[in-house]
């Protein structure tokens, strides 16, 4: 086990130009209806950040507008329903259980159709008026679904410069090289800390012979291989992070095994056309692929998946015996709010034999433990670590 524990919340990734919650929900609740790009790869983006040529491909359709105008009358729905609108990840929760309730979602068609006249009032007097609002009047859930996930990891990438960054961090990087082995247990799904840290293994691996691109190398598949010095546990996902969906594939016939294999890539063709072989034939076996939605947790039900077997079980798992295992935790940016995690940094202070001293980087909130027979440390900010080298 490791030396050091560093446990992340998205306080940690702020300071890289990241955004907290608070800044996510005001994405969705402000009017979206000219905000959505999408794209016939069935991915989507915010405009914000879109240069022109994104900006071109992702209004080159037709059902960018239908979308934002479907996404503000979920927001209203939601919020009539729960009185405000509590946080994004309540109400991704809320899509999620609702995408299939019909008179939810009859309502909601209705309130954008009327909604999409009235944004767009010289469309609905066009010859492509039926074209535009087609992805209202035929509804498609998963569809829906995968649109905020794309939107919540469009907010995710590190868009300031890489060495500015670095600098930022400088005295976090310091820290942790006072340290032979460290395990980082982040809640984030952004690839900050990866482009911070060198050397690591993150439970994925290209030694494998099951799951290959079209043209035939190795993905970088989830074997739970934490070899290192250095381990990486992504417990919520990553926005790098795709879904193989196993199915038994007999000609034009796939059909769903349950299972799912996890791989990383950050490119296109192989997001897009993976290729599954049998591991002890090397028979190639099945190549219909349709999941490119990035494999984060989100939602209010964490703790029903992390009980589900699976990679996020084993991801937990795996957290939850490194956390008990070290002599030293830092906790930067967490605000404490996933009872799973609590609940492994409480049995690591009360359990563990091994456990010399915890560090907690969070300027609003102190650690709700009692950790008084261990060396702790309550700081504002990251440089603030300088103090303890």
């Amino acid at each position: 086990m490791a030396d050091l524990v560093v446990i992340l919340g998205s306080g940690f990734s702020k300071p890289a130009g990241l955004p907290l919650a608070k800044e996510i929900n005001s994405y969705f609740e402000r009017d979206n209806a000219r905000t959505i790009l999408k794209y016939s790869s069935g991915e989507s983006k915010w405009m914000d950040f879109a240069n022109d040529t994104y900006k071109h491909n992702g209004e080159s359709g037709y059902d960018h507008l239908a979308y934002g105008i479907l996404l503000n009358e979920f927001v209203r729905q939601y919020i009539s329903d729960r009185i405000q609108f509590i946080n994004y990840e309540d109400f991704y929760q809320y899509v999620v259980d609702n995408l299939y309730n019909e008179e939810i979602i009859e309502t909601i068609k209705k309130k954008a159709l009327i909604s999409f006249k009235t944004h767009f009032p010289h469309i609905e007097k066009g010859h492509y008026y039926d074209n535009y609002t087609h992805a209202i009047n035929h509804f498609q859930p998963r569809e829906f679904k995968s649109l905020i996930n794309h939107l919540i990891d469009d907010l995710l990438y590190v868009r300031n410069p890489i060495e500015e960054v670095k600098l930022l961090y400088k005295e976090f990087i310091d820290f942790c090289k006072k340290y032979d082995t460290i395990d980082f247990i982040t809640l984030n799904h952004d690839l900050l800390l990866e482009r911070l840290i060198q050397e690591y293994s993150d439970g994925f691996t290209k030694d494998q012979k099951i799951l290959k691109s079209s043209t035939g190398e190795s993905l970088n598949l989830f074997q739970a291989s934490f070899s290192k010095k250095i381990n990486l546990i992504k417990l919520h996902g990553s926005i790098d992070t795709y879904r193989y969906i196993v199915a038994k594939q007999e000609g034009s016939i796939i059909t769903p095994t349950g299972e799912s294999l996890f791989f990383k890539t950050h490119d296109y063709n192989e997001k897009q056309s993976p290729v599954r072989y049998d591991q002890d034939s090397g028979e190639e076996i099945q190549t219909f692929h349709w999941e490119i939605d990035p494999q984060f947790i989100t939602g209010t039900r964490k703790k029903e998946i992390f009980s589900s077997p699976g990679m996020y079980k084993t991801l937990f798992e795996e957290s939850e015996n490194r956390i008990c295992g070290c002599k030293t935790i830092l906790i930067i940016g967490y605000s404490l709010g996933d009872e799973h995690v609590n609940e492994a940094i409480e049995l690591a202070i009360l359990a563990s034999d091994l456990l010399e001293k915890i560090i907690v980087v969070n300027p609003s909130k102190k650690i709700p433990f009692d950790v008084t027979d261990i060396e702790n440390h309550h700081l504002n900010a990251i440089n603030e670590l300088k103090t303890l080298l």
